[in-house]
């Protein structure tokens, strides 16, 4: 009984105390009892699952949400809001035969007289769905490092890498000179670069410094101007492709600027190391991505 008052309480969006006095309005009265028995507050409550009820679209709606909140909860605008969702709901969810189908959607019309959501069903839905307008600072971290996919994926990565390993120099650990591998005819030589990038500040340095007893250096206040420095360190060479910018004026190191990047370091390796093939690793940062076209 405790299972299918959990599962009837998620499917109506009502908590399992009202499921139970459903109950027993239902096997004391009949339905006639139940219906005249609720209060105008749960059917105000009841009344969203006509679309909650379709698992696509609650399915849709709680993974946009969650993919914004995953991007810090701020887009192009600023953080999300109660207006964006609904925007995306009435703009694009409600026209996807897919997600909500068309005798649904009548359905919602004909008792709302509209196909729109409302702003406060949006805020209602928002919290049910179990998102809420909170610090983002204090949320805490969730460690996945152990969950089975993130293990199964670790171990896919690691055994590509370690196939690439016999193509891989050794450095002598007393000369520091790489020692080229060797290789079957048509294989060829593989070099790592790892991208890399960091942020110096004009007023960067340390808080400590010698003064005197008469006069004390007064530190600007701020950080100052930034620059940001990027580009791929290759362990028997250095640095390719390095590059500044300033984010106060050009903004941060986006997927444009490593799509850019990527030209000029295969450029500049292929001059230096001809015959040899380049390993690219990136941080896996949301600045380096972007959703492909169509």
């Amino acid at each position: 009984a405790g299972d299918a008052e959990a599962n009837v309480s998620q499917m109506f969006l009502v908590s399992p105390r009202t499921v139970q006095r459903w109950v027993t309005l239902w096997e004391n009265s009949g339905e006639e009892a139940l219906q005249d028995g609720r209060s105008a507050k749960e059917a105000s409550d009841l009344d969203p699952s006509i679309l909650l009820s379709c698992p696509d679209f609650v399915f849709e709606l709680r993974s946009w949400i969650k993919e914004k909140i995953a991007k810090g909860g701020k887009n192009e605008e600023g953080y999300l809001t109660i207006q964006q969702i609904q925007q995306y709901i009435n703009d694009e969810l409600l026209k996807d035969e897919d997600v909500v189908p068309t005798e649904v959607l009548d359905m919602h019309e004909e008792r709302y007289h509209s196909r729109e959501i409302s702003r406060m069903t949006v805020l209602r839905w928002a919290h049910k769905l179990g998102f809420k307008w909170a610090d983002s600072s204090a949320a805490p971290f969730c460690d996945r490092h152990e969950d089975e996919d993130v293990v199964s994926y670790r171990k896919e990565w690691v055994d590509a890498m370690l196939s690439l390993k016999p193509r891989l120099p050794v450095f002598n650990e007393l000369t520091g000179k790489p020692e080229w591998p060797n290789l079957t005819p048509g294989e060829r030589p593989l070099l790592h670069g790892n991208h890399d990038e960091a942020i110096l500040y004009a007023n960067q340095g340390s808080r400590f410094a010698w003064v005197s007893n008469e006069s004390y250096h007064l530190k600007p206040k701020g950080e100052g101007t930034s620059i940001m420095v990027s580009g791929v360190s290759v362990a028997c060479h250095g640095w390719l492709g390095l590059e500044t910018i300033e984010p106060k004026t050009d903004g941060t190191w986006s997927h444009i600027n490593i799509m850019q990047n990527v030209h000029k370091v295969l450029d500049e390796f292929e001059e230096q190391f001809p015959g040899c093939q380049l390993l690219l690793t990136y941080d896996n940062a949301p600045s380096h991505v972007a959703r492909r076209n169509g």
